[in-house]
């Protein structure tokens, strides 16, 4: 579960950054493995408080690889069977508990 003071969870961008907001100021999360950079990811919170990304495009490549982020590392997830996009959104539905990709 992701730190109560830990508000928000830039996704890593062109610079393969992961950032925090803590109360007063941005500050770097080191991890030992990162999703590869991108540009408009899909991500979303889930029922675990988590941190969801998929998807997004470098250059001209989109992906339709899953990530989570635990608020300490981030976890390569299988792919789920959905074509390479980018800009799509993702939601957590609470009445279904589940992740809705759109």
């Amino acid at each position: 579960m992701l730190s109560a003071h830990l508000r928000a969870v830039v996704s890593p961008a062109l610079y393969s950054l992961c950032l925090a907001h803590l109360p007063a100021q941005w500050q770097s999360v080191p991890t030992s493995a990162a999703p590869p950079p991108r540009i408009q990811p899909a991500v979303s919170e889930g029922s675990d408080g988590q941190l969801w990304l998929f998807g997004g495009r470098l250059g001209t490549t989109s992906r339709n690889d899953l990530w989570q982020f635990t608020g300490t590392q981030w976890l390569a997830r299988p792919s789920p069977p959905i074509s390479p996009r980018h800009g799509a959104r993702m939601a957590f539905d609470r009445e279904r508990n589940e992740v809705v990709l759109f």
